[in-house]
């Protein structure tokens, strides 16, 4: 078999394989947006701002070997009071719990 055959027989194995990778990658951010967003909503908190944290992840700096995401997020507890905070997403080895949100306010 010659070089452009193979490439054009394997070509549609590495699609597939690129959009369930990107398809599972795509379901974990929206659930753990929807977990800070059901986080605020249980506590009466508005989100003012909510910023995923790939490298900096604050109190939680083992975040990425455990499979959880981390959230940088503002919010406002009551009227004129505004908070600062880390939501953790997941939990335990390798995000175990993905329904368990962690919560830790600036000081």
């Amino acid at each position: 078999m010659d070089l452009p055959l193979l490439l054009i027989a394997i070509l549609p194995l590495v699609i597939l394989v690129i959009t369930i990778i990107a398809g599972a990658l795509l379901r974990g951010n929206r659930h753990s947006r929807e977990l800070v967003q059901a986080w605020a909503d249980r506590n009466g908190y508005q989100i003012i701002q909510a910023k995923r944290r790939y490298l900096f992840t604050g109190p939680f700096p083992q975040v990425t070997s455990r499979g959880a995401q981390v959230y940088r997020v503002e919010v406002e507890v009551r009227p004129g009071l505004t908070r600062t905070g880390w939501v953790m997403c997941g939990s335990g080895f390798w995000g175990n719990d993905p329904d368990k949100t962690t919560v830790r306010w600036d000081t």
